[in-house]
């Protein structure tokens, strides 16, 4: 008896996937900066979010004041994650999705440091707790995908370099990936080259323009706020938004925002 050749199931591409994503320190409420605290910014801050027409956005530097009016007056998305203290409040890295985007099946909160699961956990060196927030989403089309909002330490280089070591450990590389935040340190930085090094790609090129101004409306060289994604997706489009909604500074920094395709390949 003859028998067949086994044939192997044809590869078919779903139809591409789109995700629209943001980071954005927002400085904290708790700051003294005179004209440029909290209240007398919160209204055109949050337009500047909303203009932003995003699917899911990383925020640093939140506050539980921040997070109330955030929670109030964005309606149309969740807010994900807690602060750094021990009591899991404190300045936030949340991630906020928007509402019919995408389900979420799991929200974390580590801390970088020897015990991540510890409130209040920090690398040596670093001068406060830095955090990670990670979801597990899954689309309409019903792909799962991670995405990981971190805000690394301001001074030790050596500090976010082993913050970045860590966090790759946690992600799962056979998930696709999206980490956001302010990671205090351009595309040419060590810690930021670890993860490009690893299967990571930015969104931003080095040439890009700055993201952190100071309340200065003109940004030092080189951004430190970044958008990067794992080879399951490619770049569409990506800018540093340089906005003053009536003419007001949101914020010392200014976002980023990437627009990513993703292509799942079904067997």
């Amino acid at each position: 008896m003859t028998t067949a050749p086994a044939t192997r199931a044809p590869i078919t591409t779903a139809p591409a996937t789109r995700v629209r994503v943001a980071t954005f320190n927002i400085r904290t409420a708790l700051a003294l900066d005179g004209r440029h605290a909290w209240p007398f910014r919160v209204n055109a801050l949050i337009r500047a979010v909303s203009d932003l027409d995003v699917d899911v956005l990383g925020l640093q530097e939140v506050t539980g004041l921040q997070r109330l009016s955030l929670n109030h007056r964005l309606s149309s998305f969740k807010i994900h994650g807690g602060g750094r203290s021990r009591c899991r409040r404190g300045e936030a890295s949340p991630l906020l999705v928007r509402d019919g985007f995408a389900d979420v099946l799991a929200t974390k909160t580590r801390w970088f440091g020897p015990t991540p699961d510890q409130p209040g956990s920090r690398v040596p060196g670093s001068q406060f707790p830095r955090i990670a927030t990670t979801c597990s989403l899954r689309n309409g089309q019903g792909v799962r995908f991670d995405t990981t909002n971190l805000h690394l330490d301001h001074r030790s280089e050596k500090a976010r370099s082993t913050s970045v070591h860590q966090l790759l450990d946690w992600l799962d590389e056979s998930v696709p990936q999206i980490i956001v935040g302010d990671f205090n340190a351009t595309l040419r930085s060590g810690s930021v080259r670890f993860l490009l090094e690893n299967g990571f790609t930015s969104a931003l090129n080095a040439s890009s323009v700055g993201t952190f101004h100071g309340f200065s409306g003109r940004a030092r060289s080189g951004a430190i706020d970044h958008v990067l994604f794992s080879s399951h997706f490619s770049v569409l489009n990506a800018a540093v938004i340089e906005a003053a909604p009536g003419a007001r500074l949101v914020s010392d920094h200014w976002p980023v925002v990437a627009e990513l395709e993703l292509t799942r390949v079904m067997p």
